[in-house]
């Protein structure tokens, strides 16, 4: 057998990128490589770890085709793509690739002309709904008749991402980001009365930030409680107006004395052991919401929105709670139920926990190594 290639044009340290560290520190070592295509500092987070990652710089990844391009931009880029997927194809061929995970649209592009022109299987590692919210109507259509044209098979991180793209009768498996539970913890000692309140991710409008912060400082706002919230990110792909809007914000609703903007971090783990209630608020589906297990395993009573990943993980009341992407007045009304019965957030905690296991990265490692062993051929001549 080959080895597989996992193909990124991104080395942030955002969600999908972490991930991807996650899955592949529990695949085979010696089996399994990475591949980015713009430098950053995943590379070295990989290579520290002793996992097979290398950069392989491709011009598309820094200057992409936009909806907005012109022809002769257009033209230009298609041409640097081809170059692109040359300079892919040709490590593929000296590291005996015989496999291709694409896990970016930019990735699909260059990753559809190295597997052309090495005979290779390519997979789509779909991370985003391929929906007109995320991508424009247009681009969205033609996306998704590329994939199914290109693709072997797709890995899909939900069944909301799922219903977003043509498969075409190709192999499909729903793949979750995965948790590393280092610790047995069962259960979670649960303040009686609400002291932080926290929302993850990065610094973008959808994600809902502003949401939150109108949301926190009507059921928070008086000075005569001391609950604080905390809005841990940044801004990766310059987003900083939306952090300079958001900060006014707090200013505006006279809570920014109870707010802590903490930037990029590396680990969000210390703020999840203290958060009392997370809140996932993104404004449109999303497409899993990997935060959302994380806070569960932690312990914390989460407020999450629906439609999209999120309502595959959390049962409403049972494990956590729902509320509709946007939905301001919603969110206020969790976060009272939440802030007036900690019997209710106790009960949310331990049966968070519980969920989370059911994300266990060793397992779904494991599934996606067997599953990608079907592509493990060359393509027919």
């Amino acid at each position: 057998m080959g080895n597989i290639m996992f193909l990124t044009h991104s080395a942030e340290p955002a969600g999908a990128e972490l991930s991807l560290l996650r899955l592949v520190r529990h695949m085979k070592r010696g089996r399994t490589r990475v591949v980015f295509t713009s430098d950053g500092v995943m590379i070295a987070r990989f290579q520290n770890e002793n996992l097979a990652a290398d950069l392989v710089r491709a011009d598309i990844a820094r200057r992409p085709i936009t909806r907005s391009s012109s022809p002769l931009a257009l033209a230009g880029g298609l041409y640097r793509m081809f170059k692109d997927g040359v300079a892919v194809a040709t490590y593929a061929r000296s590291q005996d690739i015989t496999v291709v995970v694409a896990r970016s649209t930019k990735a699909l592009f260059i990753g559809f002309v190295a597997t052309v022109a090495t005979r290779r299987r390519l997979v789509w590692s779909v991370h985003d709904r391929i929906s007109p919210e995320y991508f424009g109507p247009l681009k969205a259509r033609l996306l998704k008749a590329f994939g199914q044209w290109v693709s072997s098979g797709f890995i899909v991180n939900s069944s909301a991402t799922l219903e977003t793209i043509n498969a075409g009768g190709k192999p499909v498996i729903v793949i979750p980001p995965g948790l590393e539970r280092a610790d047995s913890r069962a259960t979670r000692v649960v303040r009686r009365e609400i002291k932080a309140v926290g929302i993850v991710g990065r610094l973008a409008e959808w994600k809902g930030q502003d949401v939150f912060l109108r949301a926190f400082a009507r059921v928070f706002g008086d000075d005569e409680n001391d609950v604080c919230a905390t809005v841990v990110g940044g801004p990766l792909f310059g987003e900083t107006e939306f952090e300079q809007r958001l900060q006014q914000l707090a200013k505006d609703l006279t809570i920014s004395h109870k707010v802590q903007f903490t930037g990029h971090v590396e680990s969000v783990s210390e703020y999840l052991d203290d958060f009392d209630v997370l809140v996932h608020a993104s404004v449109i589906p999303e497409p899993f919401g990997a935060v959302v297990i994380e806070g569960m395993d932690a312990g914390c009573a989460v407020i999450a929105t629906s439609p999209g990943g999120p309502a595959e993980i959390i049962t409403d009341g049972v494990d956590g709670r729902l509320v509709p992407c946007g939905d301001e007045d919603a969110l206020v009304s969790a976060l009272r139920d939440l802030n007036e019965d900690a019997d209710l957030r106790a009960r949310l905690s331990a049966t968070g926990m519980l969920r989370a296991k059911d994300f266990d990265v060793t397992e779904l490692a494991s599934r996606t190594e067997q599953w990608l062993a079907q592509f493990d051929r060359e393509l027919p001549k």
